[in-house]
């Protein structure tokens, strides 16, 4: 495939992105960065930079994306591309065209203007829920990604990163860490399955089409996983009282299971953390101005630790 990219103030890292990925760069193609993302109280586009490439007749309008340098190590770029391949090869996601793992770029056709990002409110009808069980389940039934992942090895990961940085966490939030690698050794003591996954199902990453279709973008957390990680993570996003996970739980499972139900809400409070540690050290490491992380990562820290601090805490480590 040829792609032609205009001279402008992308062409440089846009053209060395398409060539890295494999395709061919020649003359008439436009491109221009997507609006810098959001970190609160969505965390959308702040973990790379974006592109629109558009042009010639006959050629896709293309969507670029190339990760921040500073998430070397973090992100299994290979893994990603192949989780892109094979959801769209089930139809949904767009189609990748190319990636380079070095470089931590990745090409996809641009959907169209009748998709948007969807909303919140776009997802709680019954038909979307539904799908959104199907969808889990579809991706769960094939065949690993090759890329085995829990969140409380990434927390350790960070913990280490972020020590050997110097850098101080909240008051508390080392007695919030204590908690939540109790969650992890009660979740460990029960076993788990690990299924492919696309891992960050944050509402952000759905978009909606005509007809209520759904494709999935973004998929740096692609991974093996126990599927209720990725189940306990949507329940957190879609719903705020525990009657509607309760419900959503029993979607997936077909049955009310008060241990399944513990095991998301417990996994639930650790990506939480998680996302706490990986926005703080982005705020430390990303050049100031390109995202809000300080606020991310003190809204997922509060809901931490109010979850930690309810008494049904403790009841939940019993129940799993």
């Amino acid at each position: 495939m040829s792609v032609s990219v205009a001279a402008n103030e992308c062409k440089e890292q846009v053209g060395t992105a398409l060539r890295a990925c494999g395709l061919a760069v020649s003359g008439h193609f436009a491109c221009r960065r997507v609006t810098s993302g959001m970190a609160f109280p969505s965390y959308q586009g702040v973990e790379s930079e974006t592109f629109k490439v558009s042009g010639e007749s006959g050629c896709p309008d293309l969507f670029v994306k190339i990760s921040l340098p500073e998430l070397k190590g973090m992100v299994d770029h290979r893994t990603a591309f192949a989780a892109a391949m094979r959801l769209h090869e089930l139809g949904l996601a767009p189609r990748p065209l190319g990636a380079d793992a070095a470089l931590g770029a990745i090409v996809f056709e641009r959907l169209g203007q009748d998709w948007r990002v969807a909303g919140t409110g776009d997802l709680l009808a019954e038909h979307q829920l539904d799908r959104l069980v199907a969808i889990q389940k579809l991706i769960a039934g094939g065949q690993p990604f090759g890329r085995p992942w829990s969140v409380f090895a990434a927390i350790d990961a960070l913990v280490a990163e972020l020590r050997r940085r110097g850098a101080r966490l909240p008051a508390g939030a080392a007695r919030l860490r204590q908690s939540v690698s109790r969650a992890g050794t009660a979740i460990a003591a029960g076993g788990a399955d690990l299924l492919p996954a696309h891992g960050d199902p944050q509402t952000s990453n759905l978009f909606l089409g005509l007809g209520g279709r759904l494709k999935l973008v973004d998929f740096d957390m692609a991974a093996d996983m126990d599927p209720y990680f990725q189940l306990g993570v949507q329940m957190n996003e879609l719903f705020e009282s525990d009657g509607d996970m309760m419900a959503f739980l029993e979607r997936y499972d077909g049955a009310f299971s008060r241990s399944n139900f513990a095991r998301c809400r417990l996994y639930a409070i650790a990506d939480d953390f998680h996302w706490f540690l990986r926005a703080t050290f982005l705020d430390r490491t990303v050049a100031p101005g390109f995202a809000d992380y300080r606020k991310f990562a003190r809204w997922r820290l509060l809901r931490c630790r109010f979850a930690i601090d309810d008494p049904a805490f403790e009841r939940m480590l019993g129940d799993v």
